[in-house]
């Protein structure tokens, strides 16, 4: 008896299991070296303990394994069937299939699929035209929250028996990309004011919205998330317990529910951080009674464009033309939220309520990215001002 993995031309990458049993001599093609050092592992031990119909079987990674489309659209339905996703990881995860992933790998044998040719892949989405949508190189920080699709994708082949190891697992990392720091760059109170003047012109109800974003503490689409019967407007509060992403409501990031103020003075240049405390703050009570358009029906969104909820287009283009007629440099709209956070820790609120407020799961990540801005024994906090970065 004799099983032996090896490249039946040698240098060509191209893996071979050669079985010798009974005078008779059979090989099979298996993806890489790895690969084939597994399935022939398996097929020494099967034969030793007298199993012979493995000779029958299918060898996973064979030329009659399933293509790589076959086996996307196999996992893509059974993989939400066993797991909780939100609307908008299952679409992520469609949209890089069919988007990148199908048009390098689709026609390909799942067992052809191989660590060489997932480097040329990623490398291919690096280069200048990576991504179809902008004809630009695919961003380090998309590739590697985009790639554990493919990974998962290989996982459920090994799982079918299709390949005989996964050839993104083990082994030497696969790319190394340089850090891309997400910067936190929050807004002073005179930009912050000069932003709200401007949107006020612009769009009154957006400019609710701005303020209600920015004495909150929020995530985008949170905010856009909120319902007419989300709000208690004795107590100035918000239930926070839904998001909205790509045209859908689902649950928060943290999957909980939280009551938050909207009466912090965030847009005014005081000392203090408690809710209610200055008569700006609390404009925005009035200010959400005078909505434009104030729905009946408790469960619509609180926020609308042109009758309908915010998406991340609308805001996005409100969100330039409000910056640049206020006169105040870009910053993403998510910007916000950092300048809650950063305003309120410079003011000595306690950590632990800054946490709650903003629906950080972990109050260790505030003393992480946002400490430049606490006050410290011996010097003041700093005020607010850009480039502290948050590394990913």
């Amino acid at each position: 008896m004799g099983v032996v993995a090896r490249e039946k031309v040698k240098g060509s990458g191209v893996w071979y299991v050669f079985v010798t049993w009974n005078g008779r001599r059979r090989a099979k093609r298996v993806g890489d070296r790895k690969a084939a050092q597994v399935v022939a592992s398996q097929l020494r031990a099967r034969l030793v303990l007298g199993d012979q119909s493995a000779l029958e079987r299918r060898v996973p990674g064979s030329p009659s394994s399933p293509t790589f489309s076959t086996v996307a659209e196999r996992w893509l339905e059974w993989y939400p069937a066993l797991n909780s996703l939100r609307h908008g990881t299952l679409e992520t995860h469609k949209r890089f299939i069919g988007s990148h992933l199908v048009p390098a790998f689709g026609s390909l044998p799942i067992g052809e699929i191989t660590r060489r040719r997932i480097q040329e892949f990623i490398a291919s989405r690096r280069a200048p035209g990576g991504s179809p949508a902008t004809g630009k190189a695919l961003a380090d920080s998309t590739l590697r929250t985009r790639l554990p699709t493919l990974k998962l994708v290989l996982d459920f082949a090994v799982e079918e028996g299709w390949i005989a190891a996964n050839p993104m697992a083990g082994g030497p990392r696969l790319w190394r990309s340089a850090p891309q720091p997400e910067t936190i760059d929050p807004f002073t109170g005179r930009e912050l004011r000069a932003v709200l003047e401007a949107a006020a012109i612009i769009d009154r109800d957006f400019a609710v919205l701005i303020r209600l974003w920015a004495q909150s503490g929020m995530r985008s689409g949170e905010v856009r998330g909120l319902q007419r019967g989300d709000l208690d407007h004795e107590r100035g509060l918000a239930h926070v317990q839904r998001s909205r992403s790509l045209r859908r409501l689902g649950p928060t990031k943290t999957g909980r529910s939280r009551l938050v103020s909207f009466l912090h003075p965030i847009c005014e240049d005081v000392a203090t951080w408690e809710p209610g405390v200055t008569q700006e703050s609390r404009s925005i009570l009035v200010a959400l009674q005078r909505l434009t358009v104030t729905p009946l029906d408790p469960e619509q969104p609180l926020f609308l464009l042109r009758g309908r909820a915010i998406d991340e287009n609308g805001l996005y283009a409100l969100w330039r033309r409000v910056l640049t007629k206020a006169g105040v440099r870009y910053r993403e709209p998510e910007q916000l939220r950092h300048t809650f956070a950063s305003t309120m820790l410079s003011r000595n609120a306690p950590v632990l309520y800054v946490a709650t407020q903003g629906g950080w799961r972990n109050p260790g990540i505030l003393f992480k990215y946002y400490a430049k801005w606490m006050p410290q024994a011996g010097r003041p906090a700093t005020q607010a001002q850009p480039d502290a970065t948050m590394g990913l």
